[in-house]
């Protein structure tokens, strides 16, 4: 089953109504057959379970208030997906992934830091080489743990970083962006 028919959309905003029309007759499930639910964990949390109710076009409505959203934390989740069969009680898992929940930016009283995990560990990588200059062993910390690294370590983590980073942004490596400045 594909992950993008099962959950369409991978981001919400905390604080927003979520609303999805999931269709899936293509895999043979009918919403007056069967009920979808979406299971989302994240660390040190109690797992939230939503579940769909039946559209008259035979899809699955997955609908969560704005207030109930409120309540969630932001974050990177864990996303199960699994269809329930009504006449039996018989449950599938049929995929998982990643929901993102941002934060609600303009309620909202917390520090944001809007850079993905992969940049954060990059800006950690070049200020702990910022700091060893002709030192072969870098001793820094990466979320509240010392890691000791030779420098060679430490450039191949940064290539490897540097690389994600790129591509999470639509970039690819050595990728060139042209700007046209008005001169011939």
């Amino acid at each position: 089953m594909d992950v993008s028919d099962v959950f369409p959309v991978t981001t919400f905003v905390q604080g927003d109504t979520w609303s999805l029309n999931v269709d899936l007759s293509d895999y043979g499930y009918d919403a007056t057959l069967y009920t979808l639910s979406y299971t989302l964990k994240i660390a040190a949390s109690s797992p939230i379970t939503i579940t769909s109710t039946a559209n008259p076009d035979h899809t699955f409505l997955m609908k969560v208030t704005a207030a109930t959203t409120e309540t969630y934390l932001p974050g990177n989740y864990l996303a199960i997906a699994q269809i329930h069969t009504i006449a039996t009680g018989e449950k599938y898992t049929v995929c998982t992934t990643q929901i993102i929940v941002q934060p609600d930016l303009t309620t909202s009283l917390s520090a944001f830091d809007p850079r993905s995990p992969n940049q954060i560990i990059l800006d950690e990588i070049n200020a702990a080489l910022a700091l060893c200059f002709g030192d072969a062993v870098v001793e820094y910390t990466i979320g509240g743990r010392m890691v000791k690294k030779n420098k060679m370590e430490l450039l191949k983590a940064k290539m490897l970083y540097t690389k994600l980073v790129r591509s999470e942004n639509g970039l690819c490596q050595g990728q060139m962006i042209n700007v046209y400045n008005g001169w011939f």
